[in-house]
């Protein structure tokens, strides 16, 4: 199944080649506050959990996988900031130490919208 939807992208613009994009958090006096040019693109979104099981979406070939895992966590538990961390970091972080055989993992941050 896929949808069309909207997604902004930095802009090509000759200023990133001597200036690094940047956006600020807080309104500075002697600069602007940010120099990011976005534009807007139509793109097609695809469910990839229906094409990996048709092509070959995984790590090694791709930078990047498709898993299948269960949580613990219902479907409204995932929007409760205290459950995601307690819970579904400790489930994250034990699959991905057996997926890549690791000895340790770090959650660094996750974003619920």
């Amino acid at each position: 199944m896929a949808v069309e939807g909207t997604i902004h992208f930095l802009a090509r613009d000759p200023l990133y080649k001597s200036e690094k994009p940047y956006s600020l958090r807080f309104t500075p006096e002697s600069i602007s506050q940010t120099n990011l040019k976005p534009v807007k693109r139509t793109v097609r979104v695809v469910d990839l959990r229906e094409e990996s099981a048709a092509k070959k979406l995984d790590f090694e070939s791709c930078g990047f996988g498709v898993v299948s895992m269960k949580s613990a966590l219902a479907y409204d538990d995932f929007f409760k900031k205290d459950m995601v961390k307690s819970v579904y970091y400790l489930e994250i972080g034990q699959m991905l130490k057996t997926l890549f055989k690791a000895s340790h993992v770090y959650i660094l941050d996750h974003v619920v919208c």
